[in-house]
């Protein structure tokens, strides 16, 4: 299991467990679940990259994640990767 903290723009700091094999798609799902605002975001570690969907969620393990607005919406490249990430997710 895999602790994931989130900064999250309106409620605060919010924690959840997940799958050590999951990708950080799932946080993404988990925390877009919870508020439609911001309409778009990213997540950036301690060093201030950012975590991509089709990254392994152990990446985000034992820091808080701090949830930054984009301006716009993914580009297509990285729409691609989303749905290539969400794709195998769901074979799982």
């Amino acid at each position: 299991m895999v602790l994931i903290q989130v900064r999250h723009v309106t409620p605060g700091v919010i924690k959840r467990n997940f799958s050590s094999s999951d990708k950080m798609l799932s946080v993404y799902d988990w925390v877009a679940a919870l508020s439609s605002l911001p309409p778009y975001f990213e997540f950036l570690d301690f060093r201030g990259q950012v975590l991509r969907p089709q990254q392994s969620i152990v990446e985000g393990d034992k820091s808080t994640l701090n949830m930054s607005a984009s301006e716009s919406a993914p580009t297509w490249t990285m729409m691609i990767l989303i749905l290539e990430a969400l794709a195998q997710h769901r074979k799982q």
